[in-house]
């Protein structure tokens, strides 16, 4: 074999050599990016999980004041919210994702539940995932929101949130008018069930009252003498959220001159309108 003939099959192994070399190193960089994408996404999977943990904690402790805006808007009373920085700067969250990027907020504007009535705001932080780009688009009256590209979407519920409150609300408020009920209801017994009075009321406020209680036309439950006779802590009296329920005994909407007397006792919810129970007792 000629020396040009060696030095030709040299030149032809070291391509393949390097070939070889090139594919195996390409390989591995492939691997490793692979393995920091995985690493990045376990890490973004952490704060994600963070940021929605504080996100529900930040509605439930401001879901009255939220739901009393009827705005695509995150309102706390003292502020305003409507960007995912501003919520950050509140509630600690991590200002940007597991890729430098900042997140993004999206908020409803104020909706209706179909079967309770109550109102509530759905908000979602998007991650923009590993192309930095925001492919995600959201309609917040419709509340429809599509996901693109490989973003991801963090959704708090404020409906999940706002009908928790409202079922344990509205249970706390049953049990306080079934209260109300059976204390002015012993009061009718021991009169020997006098039809011509009203229990509801004393007659210190009205010429028909044959009760206890003073007169009240949407008055706080702890602004009356209702507590205090008869022997209530004040849970017993609020809703979920810490508000006193209301009672109404002496309006246009009960009925205080004749039979069947009736009261009602509401609770106050998110945009300012009462939710009332109407009752009366056994005669």
């Amino acid at each position: 074999m000629s020396f040009n003939n060696k030095n030709g099959f040299l030149i032809v192994y070291l391509m393949l050599f390097l070939m070889l070399v090139s594919a195996i190193a390409g390989g591995m960089y492939i691997s490793q990016v692979k393995n920091v994408h995985i690493y990045i996404r376990h890490k973004e999977i952490k704060k994600e999980k963070e940021i929605k943990s504080l996100a529900i904690d930040f509605y439930k402790a401001n879901a009255f004041n939220i739901d009393s805006n009827s705005g695509s808007i995150l309102d706390i009373g003292s502020q305003q919210i409507s960007t995912y920085q501003q919520l950050a700067s509140i509630t600690g969250m991590p200002f940007r994702d597991a890729w430098n990027v900042p997140f993004v907020l999206y908020i409803s504007k104020r909706l209706t539940d179909s079967k309770s009535g109550f109102y509530y705001h759905n908000f979602y932080i998007v991650c923009l995932g590993l192309n930095h780009k925001l492919d995600t688009t959201y309609n917040p009256t419709t509340d429809v929101i599509t996901k693109g590209g490989d973003d991801t979407v963090i959704k708090i519920s404020g409906r999940e949130i706002e009908g928790n409150y409202y079922v344990t609300s509205r249970n706390k408020l049953f049990n306080f008018v079934k209260a109300v009920r059976n204390y002015v209801e012993a009061l009718y017994v021991v009169s020997n069930k006098d039809k011509k009075l009203n229990f509801f009321v004393s007659n210190s406020c009205s010429v028909y009252g044959g009760g206890q209680f003073g007169c009240y036309v949407r008055s706080k439950i702890g602004n009356t003498n209702i507590p205090s006779l008869m022997g209530v802590t004040a849970d017993m009296y609020k809703d979920a959220m810490g508000h006193d329920f209301y009672i109404d005994n002496n309006s246009s909407h009960v009925s205080t001159t004749q039979q069947p007397y009736t009261a009602r006792i509401g609770m106050m919810m998110p945009g300012g309108y009462i939710d009332w129970i109407v009752f009366t007792y056994s005669t």
